[in-house]
């Protein structure tokens, strides 16, 4: 049987503080924060009027921290 990846396990929730303890400080994507933030268009290109769903996620820095120091 296969084992359980280490790293963060979480459903819809984003804590901030977890993302600055494991955010890396050089990072280019989330400049040291540890949150990427993510603007979904449902179809329409994006633009000044339109309807935009902004969603926060962790970083690829904060997910490869939490999977090597747990």
């Amino acid at each position: 049987m296969k084992e359980k990846e280490k790293g963060l396990r979480y459903t819809h929730a984003v804590d901030p503080d977890v993302a600055e303890m494991y955010a890396k400080g050089n990072c280019k994507l989330c400049q040291g924060r540890g949150l990427v933030r993510i603007e979904h268009n449902f179809g329409d290109p994006i633009r000044n009027d339109s309807q935009v769903a902004v969603k926060a996620d962790y970083c690829q820095c904060v997910h490869k921290a939490a999977k090597k120091y747990g």
